[in-house]
């Protein structure tokens, strides 16, 4: 049976202009002042039940932990779509309403990083021998003569690859477990390759983010195209990458 492969985003964070104090009502039809009236509204136009809570930082997320709203100072917040937010077959509605709700609002914002995740039920690490990592910090985890985890990096890109299966069993959302087992549940073994990409500059050679509707085929392709300047991956290895780009739909 051919070995399949998947492309999707795994995270995104959005770094927006944050809204001084606004009032919004409660409820019980009672109205306060809040700091993130932006955050409320976003959850409520999503449709996400959400919770708050305020260490240093106040922070509002949906209750299945998959959208995050941290507000980071006075004069900035961050917009965070973790993984668990691409899982769902609708995850590009809910990302276009969160576009189409910061430009509704007239609120600047960019991205500071981003991961695409290409998951297969291929074993590849056998490629990343092959592999030419430039002048990336290199780092491997083995667990019992078997390679888990091999990742390079530097302070604006990073890739990894790593056994999906074994990290499952460790995370503790069940939400997030649920979703992805679910979209995945046709896969009897998981491997995940992901290119994270770092800092407001790098991101700005990815405008396929930002665009008013979500085209994850371009998405991936400007992943490809800055991830082949810093890294070189054996010749079969991108032909596997570049055939799962381009057979998105």
């Amino acid at each position: 049976m051919e070995n399949k492969i998947v492309v999707g985003l795994d995270y995104a964070d959005r770094r927006i202009a944050r809204q001084r104090e606004g009032e919004i009502i409660l409820p019980d039809k009672s109205r306060r002042l809040v700091a993130d009236k932006l955050a409320v509204e976003l959850f409520e136009r999503l449709g996400f039940e959400y919770e708050t809570q305020s260490y240093k930082k106040t922070v509002y997320n949906s209750k299945d932990k998959a959208l995050w709203y941290l507000s980071e100072d006075d004069f900035e917040a961050s917009c965070q779509h973790k993984g668990g937010f691409f899982n769902p077959a609708n995850w590009a509605e809910k990302y276009d309403l969160t576009t189409e709700f910061l430009k509704e609002k007239k609120v600047y914002h960019h991205f500071t990083r981003a991961d695409l995740a290409f998951t297969t039920d291929e074993n590849l690490f056998g490629y990343f021998k092959k592999t030419d990592f430039k002048k990336l910090l290199v780092k491997s985890y083995v667990r019992d003569t078997e390679c888990e985890t091999i990742s390079a990096e530097n302070s604006r890109f990073e890739i990894v690859y790593y056994n999906k299966t074994k990290q499952l069993k460790k995370i503790r959302n069940e939400d997030y477990k649920k979703s992805f087992s679910e979209k995945f549940k046709d896969f009897d073994q998981i491997y995940r390759l992901e290119i994270r990409l770092k800092g407001k500059d790098t991101l700005e050679a990815i405008p396929a983010l930002k665009a008013e509707k979500i085209d994850l085929k371009q998405v991936a392709i400007e992943f490809l195209e800055a991830t082949e300047k810093r890294v070189g991956l054996p010749p079969e290895l991108l032909k596997k990458l570049k055939e799962a780009v381009y057979a998105i739909k």
